[in-house]
């Protein structure tokens, strides 16, 4: 009999170490801690939704795999089903009825991407763990009649459901978690690092922190400030607590010294419970996570070196926003205000043109008149999440030629196009496959002499 005892978070849940042990923390950040294991993490309902879908092919999936390992002679236990974070834990109580191996299973969906599960007796000891981390964690362990095992799932490297089963008279491994491992919900470990040889000797902190300043700074970001720093073992997370100023947009960029080859960076806020407000995971040296700032501005950042160790710091580098425009609001005012940076670049000015909804796989038209010998750019901010992520935009001209495309995959599409003559040309957003509906705001920049002539 198995029993879902409910949520755990030792500060964090990090590997290591929890908040109370992270130096220069702050009492603040150690009252959050023991918080969270009152108030638990809990997602945005897009999030949620999202989740929903993928979690429920996954469900199905186990199911199938559940009724054949049945088939076989195994006695299948209850289904459950729970949302964990990155660093999460989860724990399920087992009483065994009768002398027996019980095999426990867990399987995460889209977006995770290693699973730890670990079988401990009453008093703590563990007596059963999963062979790898993994997206399919399995561990078996065989007790007496009566005897209480308690299954901890921790969530030690991506988010997203994870669907849990005990099975009965299960020595060894079942053949039919072979079938799951196809499943197509089921989470994608991350890559191991390739052996290609030496790594190239990256730059210091110092030199980094200048070239993020540079690449910024064209994008309209300005003042910035180290907001944390430390040193991580490999492997291992360092949770921070940032104050950053109300409704204000940073870049958080992290980075670590020479011999860290690949550093994440994932920030929760603002407020209690905590959601998360941003992520960057990619195979890189430096990672950056964009947010606009709410109150109370309060925000931890949970910073990991996937690969190597030494030091690293995050600096926080402010965006400056231009004027409110209508239909911006939010998160898009990043996007909003980097476009209209980008068209300065050019010697445009950029103006908010019209909003629209453009539906899943579905393309929207917006016709746009050009004046001959003036050059024009286009853009389009998408308002939803995930930013501007699977929205594609064009130019067509008066017989349906492609006359400008980009297919960006996350900065906000942007087209340039020059008119020879007094055109009508149709600025054409579409959206992806798998993204879901989403407003969007379409700017059009104009050359600077143009704008000021204008009457």
């Amino acid at each position: 009999m198995t029993n879902d005892i409910g949520k755990v978070k030792n500060g964090f849940g990090l590997p290591g170490r929890g908040l109370e042990g992270t130096p220069a923390v702050g009492r603040w950040l150690r009252v959050l801690g023991r918080a969270l294991v009152l108030a638990g993490l809990w997602l945005p309902a897009a999030r949620a939704q999202t989740a929903a879908i993928s979690g429920g092919l996954l469900q199905a999936c186990v199911s199938a795999a559940v009724a054949r390992a049945r088939a076989a002679g195994v006695v299948p236990g209850a289904q459950r089903t729970t949302f964990l974070l990155s660093g999460d834990s989860q724990v399920f109580s087992h009483v065994f009825t009768h002398a027996d191996c019980v095999g426990f299973v867990a399987a995460g969906a889209r977006q995770t991407q290693a699973l730890e599960l670990v079988v401990q007796t009453a008093e703590g000891r563990p007596v059963a763990r999963s062979a790898t981390p993994a997206t399919l964690a399995y561990a078996v362990h065989c007790g007496h009649a009566g005897e209480q095992v308690f299954a901890t799932l921790r969530m030690l490297d991506g988010q997203g459901e994870v669907v849990f089963v005990p099975l009965e008279h299960a020595d060894g491994r079942p053949g039919a978690l072979s079938a799951l491992e196809d499943c197509p919900a089921l989470g994608t470990p991350r890559p191991a690092p390739i052996a290609v040889g030496p790594e190239p000797v990256g730059k210091s902190i110092e030199e980094q922190f200048a070239v993020a300043r540079t690449e910024l700074s064209e994008l309209g970001y300005g003042s910035d400030q180290v907001v944390g720093f430390g040193t991580l073992p490999a492997d291992q997370h360092d949770a921070r607590g940032v104050v950053l100023a109300p409704d204000r947009c940073y870049a958080l960029v992290a980075v670590g010294s020479r011999d860290i080859l690949d550093l994440d960076l994932r920030v929760f806020g603002p407020r209690l419970p905590l959601q998360p407000a941003g992520v960057d995971v990619s195979r890189k040296r430096a990672a950056r996570v964009k947010l606009c700032a709410e109150a109370p501005a309060r925000y931890v950042l949970d910073v990991s070196a996937f690969q190597g160790e030494g030091a690293y710091a995050v600096q926080a580098f402010e965006l400056n926003e231009p004027a409110a425009a209508p239909g911006v609001v939010g998160q898009m005012r990043i996007a909003y205000a980097e476009v209209l940076a980008r068209m300065r670049r050019r010697g445009m000015l950029g103006t908010v043109l019209t909003s629209g909804i453009v539906q899943q796989e579905d393309a929207i038209g917006i016709p746009l008149t050009l004046s001959a010998g003036a050059c024009y750019a286009v853009a389009v901010v998408a308002a939803s999440e995930p930013d501007n992520a699977g929205l594609q935009l064009g130019l067509r001209g008066e017989h349906a030629e492609l006359v400008a495309l980009d297919t960006r995959p996350n900065d906000a599409p942007l087209v340039f196009h020059c008119a020879q003559h007094n055109e009508l040309l149709q600025a054409v957003v579409r959206s992806t496959q798998g993204r879901a509906a989403a407003r969007f705001v379409l700017v059009l920049g104009r050359e600077a002499v143009a704008v000021a002539e204008a009457p």
